[in-house]
């Protein structure tokens, strides 16, 4: 199964990461595509606070892992992995919503 790029949730709606196939650009471009669709997704890049840029692996799992708090069913879903058998390797950016004190 092929992935580009996309949100990771926290296993609900809330975007945690966004995860995008090394193979889709260069890492110092990373940053850029995802100002574009975080906008186009509908949130202000403003509201959010964004770590650097790091790598990582995901890999694609046909059926929800027992261990898993949610059972996405027979749809599958793509996780964070360790360099190994299946795993695509990706750059990721950390997403925290900016907390005003």
């Amino acid at each position: 199964m092929a992935y580009d790029f996309g949100f990771f949730t926290d296993g609900g709606c809330c975007p945690t990461n966004f995860v995008i196939a090394q193979k889709e650009c260069k890492k110092e471009d990373v940053l850029e595509i995802f100002k574009s669709e975080v906008t186009a997704e509908g949130y202000e890049v403003e509201d959010l606070v964004c770590d650097e840029v790091y790598e990582a692996y995901i890999r694609y799992y046909p059926k929800t892992p027992e261990d898993m708090q949610h059972d996405y069913g027979d749809w599958g879903l793509w996780m964070f992995c360790n360099k190994g058998r299946g795993a695509l390797p990706v750059y990721v950016i950390d997403m925290y919503e900016r907390v005003e004190e």
